[in-house]
């Protein structure tokens, strides 16, 4: 895993942490607007992560669409 990759990891890995956070307090429609952007981060991260973890491995994604399904098919993930 190159150090980029790493990098990336460990704020998904943050990022994660902090939506489920963001969800479980999640009551009133601004911490609910609050838990949509985690969620957002999320998100962007994920295909950012995906993609540089795929580069890596000489596997080139132009659009996260491209990065989930070459992750699918190379057991990135799992459902």
């Amino acid at each position: 895993m190159s150090a980029k990759t790493r990098f990336i990891f460990i704020d998904f890995e943050k990022s994660v942490t902090n939506l489920r956070a963001a969800a479980v307090e999640a009551e009133s429609p601004l911490k609910i607007d609050g838990a949509i952007k985690r969620f957002e981060l999320c998100y962007e991260l994920a295909w950012k992560l995906m993609k540089e973890h795929l580069s890596d491995a000489g596997i080139i994604c132009k659009t996260p669409r491209d990065g989930f399904k070459a992750a699918k098919e190379h057991d990135l993930i799992h459902r």
